[in-house]
């Protein structure tokens, strides 16, 4: 019991913080240069005496630069910096498809693929999940935009068409209103469930598939125009179903709701 008791009595001195423990080996090599045996010393910090031994040898060799609080330096990057760079550029200018792989995200075990593909070097994914971080990246939901979209022209439509518009609708005194639609289908994603090893489960569902067609319209007019509003709106989710005229959305005026 008295052994045990002083064992647990021993402090381990790389759970403190940086400067306690620099104070601590201050104190314990102040003791001995006074006189004191290591057992003395380590029964008054805490430690064990073998620790004592170790931090007198670093005195002897360092002098006082063993008191300073230093950080340790940590794993060295199993990548260097250019390669960190070229990992990057690939992740956010290319997909996984265009790298020859099956899947259209990146995921941690994908860039971890890439990173021994291309550098021959096999890293951990949390390893991997550490360093994207350090490199200002983190796992995001990405916005859907089709491959047909032109930048410039879209560009060249808001500075040079949508000015138009507006000047037009400002003559005419009228409502611009913006509009959106979107199809809505009432089948759900299937979670996962348990089920036997090596046999997927089915789940009976039915074989029928609604849809319901929804748009939305939206201005931004400083006049009173609620009237008018309300009326787009009813007449455009009376005709969710039904293929939409056009004509709904152009200016409507705000002295003519009726």
């Amino acid at each position: 019991m008295k052994r045990k008791s002083a064992a647990l009595s021993h402090r381990d001195a790389r759970s403190l913080s940086h400067d306690a423990s620099a104070e601590l080996r201050r104190i314990a090599v102040g003791l001995v240069l006074k006189g004191e045996s290591h057992p003395v010393v380590a029964k008054i910090v805490h430690v064990h005496p073998g620790t004592v031994g170790k931090w007198m040898m670093r005195y002897r060799a360092e002098g006082d630069a063993m008191f300073e609080s230093r950080k340790a330096a940590g794993p060295v990057e199993k990548l260097t910096p250019k390669q960190q760079d070229q990992l990057r550029k690939l992740i956010l200018t290319k997909t996984p498809r265009q790298l020859q792989f099956s899947f259209a995200l990146w995921t941690l075990p994908l860039i971890g693929e890439l990173i021994t593909r291309k550098f021959g070097i096999v890293l951990h994914e949390t390893t991997v999940s550490r360093m994207l971080r350090r490199m200002g990246m983190t796992p995001q939901v990405p916005t859907r935009q089709a491959f047909q979209r032109d930048e410039d022209e879209c560009t060249r439509w808001a500075k040079e068409e949508f000015p138009a518009i507006v000047a037009d609708v400002r003559r005419k005194q009228a409502v611009l209103v913006f509009a959106d639609e979107a199809g809505v289908h009432a089948d759900g994603p299937i979670g996962r469930t348990w089920g036997v090893r090596g046999r997927t489960p089915v789940v009976r569902t039915t074989g029928n598939r609604q849809r319901v067609n929804v748009i939305s319209a939206n201005h931004t007019h400083h006049r009173s125009t609620s009237g008018a509003c309300c009326r787009i709106n009813k007449t455009i989710h009376s005709q969710t179903t039904r293929s939409l005229d056009r004509s709904l959305l152009t200016g409507l005026r705000p002295g003519h709701e009726s």
